[in-house]
């Protein structure tokens, strides 16, 4: 796999190797990349995006469902941006903010996420 960096937001994408450094220049489209090599790449980045249905789930088979819901129905903006979400990404600033304010630990966060690709 080959990995670029965008400096601005720090994001990680990763592309397979028979793609060549033109091509992937070509779809970024800007100067605001850099190719950085795996090492010391996090875990995390390699764990894909959810739909809703599997994030939901997992909340209810860890027991935080209920907490959530209280989390939602408290937090309007949050609310709206769950709600008008079609997927999850783990490195999006909205499971950032639920994490918060679901009190989980990155690890934690991680290890349901794996789990909840699974459902």
């Amino acid at each position: 796999m080959q990995f670029v960096r965008n400096k601005k937001t720090g994001q990680v994408s990763g592309f397979e190797d028979h793609v060549t450094t033109e091509e992937i220049e070509s779809y970024l489209k800007t100067s605001d990349f850099e190719f950085i090599s795996s090492d010391g790449i996090e875990q995390k980045t390699f764990l894909k995006s959810l739909e809703k249905q599997q994030f939901i789930l997992c909340l209810y088979d860890n027991e935080l469902y209920g907490k959530f819901e209280k989390i939602l129905s408290s937090n309007e903006r949050l609310r709206i941006q769950y709600e008008h979400s079609q997927v999850l990404d783990r490195n999006g600033s909205l499971i950032e903010q639920i994490m918060k304010e679901l009190e989980l630990e990155e690890e934690q966060l991680d290890e349901m996420w794996e789990y909840a690709q699974g459902l």
